[in-house]
């Protein structure tokens, strides 16, 4: 059973002419529970690449008239069109030759390939292989997350899970490039949450940062895929709402602030309800807002939101 599930979910091509007998192959593959396809014309296999995305492409020489290493340039390039690029990488190839020499592995390999089976085929060793070829595909899967997972604590703050104020500035700096190309509408807003002194007296340090963490959900719920939310520091958490006008912006304020005071925070028996002030700024094209501007209309606007009492929205005009 495991080495079914470890087969059956992953994606092989196998493409060659109609007139070579690969049938014994397919049935093959088949009887390992992979998931097979064909391709029997180079229009085919670039279709199949950009709509399925296989793991493994099997490519035999004759197929085409076009050199199979060419072939496969030519995958890459449709590819990166087609679908996303970090697809491809996940893609392994290897080739099925009549009659080669070493040269000619040597150079199919240097040139590309990621493996290469001599006909007429040992069945035995090819599945060998293949699975070899499918081994190194997950390990750079694992490779890839792991790397990922480095990128996003480099960017992201571990307790709320939203991004460093390190990077929203920078991708506020891009946003306002952006909204200058386009002349397009970009708001940012500054939040603080209020009474969390309160909160820290009344409880302590720990019940404060699950109360943050918790924020930090809420504003990834409140907010599209676009925005830019990240953790400020403390109580303070800011938001880049590129395509946002400030009326757009003051109706994301005040769907966070209802959904904050809708949350239940609680220690025990103890209720803790939460509000929030914000302080809202949009860009002016006309004096040429940057990215630092904005972060200061903001602030001033949150100050001023502070003044009139928890619960306030104020916008810099």
């Amino acid at each position: 059973m495991e080495e079914v599930s470890l087969t059956e979910s992953r994606r092989i091509l196998l493409a060659h002419s109609q007139s070579d007998d690969y049938s014994t192959f397919h049935t093959k593959l088949q009887d390992e529970h992979y998931n097979l396809q064909t391709a029997h014309s180079t229009e085919d296999l670039l279709h199949k690449v950009k709509a399925w995305s296989p793991h493994l492409i099997i490519l035999a020489e004759s197929m085409s008239r076009i050199a199979p290493l060419d072939l496969i340039k030519r995958v890459q390039q449709t590819v990166a069109f087609g679908i996303e690029s970090a697809k491809w990488d996940h893609i392994m190839t290897a080739i099925i030759v009549d009659n080669a020499d070493s040269n000619y592995i040597a150079a199919m390999l240097e040139g590309g390939a990621d493996d290469v089976f001599l006909q007429p085929l040992d069945l035995t060793l090819v599945k060998a292989r293949i699975r070899s070829l499918v081994r190194q595909r997950d390990l750079h899967d694992q490779i890839k997350r792991h790397n990922q997972k480095l990128q996003d604590l480099s960017i992201r703050d571990e307790l709320t899970g939203l991004f460093k104020m390190h990077h929203v500035q920078e991708r506020l700096s891009e946003e306002v490039q952006r909204s200058r190309r386009n002349n397009s509408s970009l708001s940012c807003i500054i939040m603080d949450i209020d009474g969390m002194r309160r909160v820290i007296d009344q409880f302590d340090h720990t019940i404060a940062s699950g109360i943050i963490a918790e924020i930090g959900q809420v504003l990834r719920e409140s907010t599209r895929h676009i925005d830019v939310t990240g953790h400020h520091g403390g109580d303070e958490f800011i938001l880049i709402l590129p395509d946002a006008a400030v009326e757009a912006a003051r109706m994301v304020a005040d769907r966070i602030l209802a959904n904050i005071s809708r949350r239940k925070f609680s220690e025990g028996r103890k209720k803790i309800k939460l509000t929030a002030c914000f302080g809202i700024s949009t860009i002016d094209h006309v004096f040429q807002d940057e990215g630092s501007s904005l972060l200061r209309r903001a602030e001033r606007a949150l100050a001023e939101a502070k003044k009139n009492g928890p619960g306030s929205i104020a916008v810099d005009q």
